[in-house]
């Protein structure tokens, strides 16, 4: 009878470890390797010329559960500073039954944000430049997500004749960001659902609170610190973005303009990187200020 009962447990036991993605083999983080680089180079999303170094790129695994309900295992690339935290967020995620219809990097797509956002792929990483402009996104830094682009759309406005343009065009039936609407069946995998667990794992500044564009799928870190994470040698950068999030957690709000004002008793005007490169000292002794007031 023991013997039955111990093989019933072994049983039960390799059952859950196949279907449940939940463990520590389907959401785990590893360097790119030579070929991933490779097939990364082909697919229009890395080159020698990106600003972040294939060093300092990590590809996550990470399991969902998708809109049928089904456990799926998809992988996305970040920076180094963030692999631990956007790991905790999806495991969240994923306990919460939050529905991801699916997670590829973005080379799957050739590179094409437009393409992506019509399949509703969730990534983060591509080096590209913000979307009419000549600026590098915050997706070049490997510090944004996207998060299933047809339930959260991307809208632009045109001002002069108030027009506004969903992308993708299937996002359309998520103008009405209700979740629950009277004599409609509740609607999932909203971003409205998760701002929280975003922002409290660093991810703080969230798409939907800008005003034109408005992204809804898109969740970041602030410019600001993602060229600083990078001037930063990758262990003072994570710890640095460990200090970040505890200051969010702590205040609810963001540290990125009371950090500057410290910066600038100076007399001198400059962004957080050029504060940093030019004395470390005096950047870390506001930062500390801050992050570790004395009591």
């Amino acid at each position: 009878m023991k013997k039955l009962t111990i093989i019933y447990s072994l049983i039960i036991y390799f059952l859950l470890s196949y279907t449940c993605p939940c463990n520590a083999q389907t959401f785990k983080s590893e360097p790119i390797s030579k070929d991933f680089l490779i097939t990364m180079k082909e697919g229009n999303t890395w080159s020698e010329n990106a600003i972040v170094p294939a060093n300092r790129l990590r590809l996550l695994t990470i399991g969902h559960i998708d809109f049928q309900g089904n456990q799926q295992i998809g992988q996305m690339i970040v920076l180094d500073v963030c692999e631990e935290a956007v790991l905790t967020i999806f495991k969240e995620l994923y306990k919460r039954k939050f529905p991801i219809h699916q997670i590829k990097p973005m080379h799957h797509y050739q590179g094409d944000d437009h393409a992506a956002l019509a399949a509703n792929n969730t990534s983060c990483y591509i080096d590209r430049n913000i979307i009419g402009s000549t600026k590098k996104s915050v997706h070049a830094y490997g510090l944004a997500i996207d998060i299933n682009p047809v339930q959260n759309p991307f809208v632009t406005m045109d001002e002069k004749t108030g027009i506004a343009t969903y992308d993708p065009t299937a996002s359309i039936a998520y103008a009405n960001r209700m979740l629950a609407r009277l004599g409609k069946a509740t609607r999932a995998g909203m971003a409205e659902e998760v701002i929280n667990i975003f922002a409290e794992n660093g991810f703080y500044w969230w798409g939907g609170y800008w005003d034109t564009p408005i992204d809804y799928q898109h969740f970041q870190v602030s410019s600001m610190f993602a060229q600083l994470y990078l001037a930063m040698n990758p262990q003072e950068a994570k710890q640095t973005f460990k200090e970040v999030s505890r200051y969010y957690n702590i205040h609810q709000q963001p540290i990125e303009e009371k950090l500057l004002e410290e910066l600038k008793q100076t007399g001198e005007e400059g962004s957080l990187v050029d504060y940093y490169k030019k004395d470390k000292k005096w950047f870390a002794t506001c930062f500390n200020k801050l992050t570790r007031p004395k009591k």
